[in-house]
């Protein structure tokens, strides 16, 4: 799923359960993309260029994954 800057310049995840929200991690200079219940670097998996890994577990609140903010 490609991601959408939001009118702040930043794009969001949300709790499936509240209003908590989180920025979506940058990788290679650009917000990443959800692939199933992971962020991927929009370049896809590859080895850490930047100092974080190209893969990372998207973060549970309330026990639910976090979704895209719409």
């Amino acid at each position: 799923m490609e991601i959408q800057l939001e009118k702040d310049g930043k794009s969001y995840i949300k709790c499936v359960d509240c209003d908590y929200e989180l920025i979506i991690p940058k990788h290679c200079g650009r917000p990443m993309k959800i692939v199933g219940n992971n962020f991927v670097c929009w370049k896809g998996e590859h080895n850490p260029c930047c100092t974080s890994a190209s893969i990372q577990e998207l973060p549970f609140h309330h026990d639910e994954p976090m979704k895209l903010a719409e």
